[in-house]
């Protein structure tokens, strides 16, 4: 996985499947990590569970490469089982530039195309003005 916030991330998921056991799509992601990462099978089996408020993070995107954003999650308190969790980077950064770029390939993504779930359905992309 890489970097020193590995156990947060892992807690977060921990968090996350306790409260959706049902969701196909957060089980295939924790059945296919394992082949991806002898650090996910440690930190999956201590079986902490460490939730991350708010974190820096670099990440390695297919499509833009290197981004660090900072990640913050924000409780629902109307509902007890949702978090809102975003992902941001620094205004004017080349990280900033990746995103903007990201969410422009996704708005002329084109007619079908999906940007999230809600309730286990596809969501269409939206462009906002």
């Amino acid at each position: 996985m890489g970097g020193e916030h590995e156990g947060a991330v892992v807690g977060n998921l921990r968090i996350l499947t306790a409260r959706n056991p049902g969701d196909p799509y957060l089980a295939a992601l924790i059945a296919e990590l394992p082949s991806r990462s002898p650090e996910f099978v440690a930190l999956w089996d201590a079986r902490t569970v460490t939730p991350c408020g708010r974190d820096v993070h670099a990440l390695a995107h297919p499509a833009v490469g290197e981004l660090t954003v900072t990640q913050q999650t924000f409780d629902v308190p109307t509902e007890p089982h949702r978090s809102l969790v975003t992902f941001t980077a620094e205004p004017g950064s080349p990280s900033a530039a990746a995103l903007t770029a990201l969410h422009r390939t996704r708005d002329g993504a084109g007619p079908g195309a999906t940007c999230g779930r809600d309730e286990g359905a596809r969501v269409p992309c939206a462009s906002t003005p």
